[in-house]
């Protein structure tokens, strides 16, 4: 037997297991496991990450909710301030409106009681005819010449 120049340098040692095509089987077996494990560790990390993820997401969505409502509020309280005041500044301007009115009416009836006084006899029967007539033909003269 003649063997080639060289053939026994890549000669390959076949290698006999005591556990033969079994082992192999179960090597096989043992490898996917290991996979298969690897697999559900590495998808079950991702799941988590997700979870994390969607959970700082929902944090950061309520957390801008609540900055919202927070400046919805203030807002709201700003332009109830704002109501009160314009309330108030209205109600003292009808209350000086009114004074202002009570002054020109006690203006008026100091400019009537100088511009008219009744002769005594009107002063004592006031119910009598000519009295009443001298009383308006000098209250439209009064009011028309107060108007100007």
């Amino acid at each position: 037997m003649m063997t080639k120049k060289g053939e026994g340098m890549y000669r390959r040692k076949e290698v006999q297991s005591e556990w033969g095509f079994i082992g192999d089987v179960l090597k096989i077996a043992l490898g996917v496991f290991i996979g298969s494990m690897a697999a559900v560790f590495t998808y079950e990390g991702v799941l988590v990450w997700r979870a994390e993820q969607a959970s700082r997401q929902v944090m950061k969505e309520f957390k801008a909710l609540e900055e919202k409502q927070k400046l919805a509020q203030q807002q709201r309280l700003q332009q109830e301030k704002e109501q009160k005041q314009r309330q108030h500044r209205q109600q003292e301007e009808r209350e000086h409106q009114r004074q202002q009115q009570m002054l020109a009416a006690r203006k008026k009836e100091q400019a009537w009681s100088n511009f008219f006084q009744p002769s005594y006899t009107c002063r004592v029967d006031p119910s009598r005819g000519d009295c009443a007539d001298m009383h308006i033909r000098a209250r439209t003269a009064f009011e028309a010449q107060y108007r100007e």
